[in-house]
């Protein structure tokens, strides 16, 4: 079976936004927060969960790049960093932040709350600069910053 490219989205109607974070400190939100993907753009055994592949008919029918098994623990280690810089959308009905934009390894991605089955899981995707959120407050900048005097 050939593996389609992923189909380039159309811009949103409303452009996401990093907002201020009304919730629970975001120190003990990221603490919890762990990266899994989505079991439904995997053709592979998920290496950090117990989830198997379920590939969906109305998905995009994109797959995500199969990435080693120690990779998953510093995709969670970028979701936490974003997290903790406030570079969040608004809470969802979970109490987590819905969006969290961040970097790993210089790329740009937007992360997800997974609300199945609810907990503290996020899938993510890569994004291209056009696609970064609104950022009043330059967090994204700030977080880039800080990234780069850790290395």
């Amino acid at each position: 079976m050939a593996l389609t490219p992923r189909k380039r989205r159309s811009k949103r109607g409303k452009p996401l936004s990093i907002l201020s974070w009304q919730g629970a400190p975001l120190e003990s939100v990221a603490s919890v927060a762990e990266y899994v993907g989505s079991p439904e753009h995997k053709d592979y055994m998920n290496p950090v969960s117990d989830e198997p592949p379920r590939p969906r008919a109305e998905s995009d029918c994109s797959r995500c790049e199969r990435y080693p098994e120690e990779e998953w623990t510093r995709f969670t280690s970028s979701l936490r960093a974003a997290i903790r810089a406030g570079c969040v959308a608004a809470a969802d009905a979970n109490g987590f932040p819905r969006y969290v934009w961040g970097f790993h390894h210089g790329r740009l991605f937007q992360a997800r709350h997974r609300t199945d089955p609810p907990g503290t899981r996020y899938k993510g995707w890569w994004i291209d600069p056009e696609e970064r959120p609104k950022d009043p407050e330059g967090r994204l900048r700030g977080l880039l910053e800080t990234l780069a005097t850790q290395t």
